[in-house]
């Protein structure tokens, strides 16, 4: 759409050599495009979190894959520093991205919490109420331009995602302060193999 193409960034996770002369002088180009559905990061478990609010401070039981944000969240609730958040990350059966970085479940068990000072809330999230709070994650197109030489090693690879901007939703102070670069869009793109152009 025309908003999608005003707002669009692009950017470049790295480069080494000259990609476009390694592919033009390659003795075979393989080319490959995928896409990944727009889906939800629906865990194993329900999504579920304790706390237990005592004047200024917040104590958490919750599984995580982020703990600082989660004690962020927290925070935010409360209305109190990180440093007055304590977090007992339990296990995870399987978060799948969706306990990274959103903390919602944090953030409304302490809200909850303070409703009744010095009691713990449990707060357990029906599958119903986790599709309507969960953030999915965007669709993304993906092209991958390989060029072999005649012993079909790689000489070159080149690697394109489109893709909405995770960051822009969840950590948005991060998205403006690298121009709209995202990390989490780009992953995948950051090979570590020593082809001399990539």
């Amino acid at each position: 759409s025309r908003h999608c193409a005003r707002d669009a960034t692009r950017h470049q996770t790295g480069s080494r050599g000259d990609v476009p002369v390694a592919l033009s002088g390659a003795t075979r180009t393989l080319t490959r495009e995928y896409v990944a559905e727009h889906v939800a990061h629906t865990a194993i478990e329900p999504i579920s979190g304790t706390a237990l609010v005592e004047g200024d401070r917040v104590t958490l039981w919750l599984a995580t894959q982020s703990p600082t944000m989660v004690l962020d969240w927290a925070a935010r609730a409360a209305g109190t520093s990180i440093d007055r958040i304590t977090l007992h990350s339990t296990f995870i059966g399987g978060g799948f991205g969706r306990l990274s970085d959103e903390g919602d479940n944090a953030y409304e068990a302490t809200l909850l919490a303070m409703q009744v000072p010095g009691r713990p809330v449990k707060l357990i999230r029906p599958r119903e109420d986790d599709f309507l709070a969960g953030k999915f994650r965007p669709l993304a197109a993906q092209r991958i331009d390989v060029g072999l030489d005649a012993t079909g090693n790689i000489v070159a690879w080149r690697h394109r995602v489109v893709s909405a901007s995770a960051y822009a939703r969840f950590k948005p102070r991060i998205y403006q302060a690298t121009g709209g670069m995202d990390y989490v869009a780009g992953l995948g793109c950051d090979v570590l193999y020593g082809w001399p152009n990539h």
